[in-house]
């Protein structure tokens, strides 16, 4: 899947989920980095490997539905591959 077909999904996944407005904050080789107003989230790169755009955006949902009662406003948050979180 193109870079930019990840990243466009990411965003509406995380827009639709949080109801807030996203955007990619940087362009790194490890991870997809995107903020908005209150929160802060990085996704592996190597995140979409092998998926469609739904399995995706699934596993977009899937990671933040399973972290939702840890993940609060103007917090980092980086996922790893498994979908594990760490706060910075």
């Amino acid at each position: 899947m193109e870079q930019a077909a990840v990243i466009e999904i990411i965003i509406k996944t995380l827009d639709r989920f949080f109801a807030s407005s996203f955007k990619e904050a940087q362009l790194s080789t490890r991870h997809y980095d995107f903020t908005s107003q209150h929160y802060d989230f990085s996704f592996p790169s190597t995140i979409a490997s092998g998926l469609t755009e739904q399995r995706l955006q699934n596993r977009v949902e899937n990671f933040l539905k399973h972290h939702s009662a840890v993940i609060d406003k103007n917090n980092h948050y980086l996922f790893d591959e498994s979908g594990n979180i760490r706060t910075s």
